[in-house]
């Protein structure tokens, strides 16, 4: 008979088998087959569970990136937005401006004169891009010099039309007569008889 020696632990306590023939040490060798399976699998579940931790956390630091980007791009292109709609609605008010002038042009071919508004050409419904009419003083034969009739002066205090205005307040929706004073630099007016139009501080 084969002796076949393994210092191969029993158990627990460190014993050692001594395999008499080559059927215990198959038996031997399915054991160390197992003990090395048992140990792969447990070190399988630990790195599954750190790799799940790891995962996680990975997760929340993508997150606080993507936040951090989004408010920076919110707070680069919110302003822009605005900045752009603003401008958008002055190309509005300008479009609008110069259509109302050409229905007056209209006017004053059919009727030798100036409409006294802007009912008489249908315009008077007419909303600028910031939801108020626009605002129409005839200049050339009114001889009115009453609360109502104020024509819009420019730097010098000259009139800045001798036929008529037409403008909108702007966005503040406040305006004064003289083109220097602040809450008119937002206007959108029409000067020179028509040879302008357009915000009152590009004037």
């Amino acid at each position: 008979m084969e002796y076949f020696f393994a210092q191969i632990p029993a158990d627990s306590q460190g014993f050692f088998l001594i395999a008499d023939n080559k059927s215990d040490t198959l038996a031997k060798r399915s054991y160390l087959h197992n003990k090395t399976h048992n140990h792969l699998k447990s070190y399988s579940i630990k790195l599954k569970k750190d790799l799940k931790t790891h995962t996680a956390g990975f997760t929340l630091i993508e997150v606080m990136i993507a936040m951090a980007i989004v408010g920076i791009l919110t707070s680069i292109g919110v302003p822009n937005y605005i900045k752009y709609r603003e401008m958008a609605r002055i190309e509005v008010a300008i479009t609008e401006i110069k259509f109302i002038e050409k229905k007056i042009a209209n006017h004053v071919v059919d009727n030798g004169a100036l409409p006294e508004d802007l009912s008489e050409i249908g315009m008077n419904k007419v909303l600028d891009p910031w939801g108020r009419p626009y605002t129409y003083f005839k200049i050339k034969g009114n001889d009115e010099k009453g609360k109502n009739f104020r024509p819009r002066k420019d730097l010098s205090l000259h009139p800045i039309n001798s036929d008529y205005d037409l403008f909108s307040v702007g966005k503040d929706g406040r305006s004064n007569a003289p083109l220097t004073a602040k809450i008119s630099q937002d206007d959108i007016i029409r000067a020179n008889n028509g040879g302008f139009v357009g915000l009152v501080s590009n004037y």
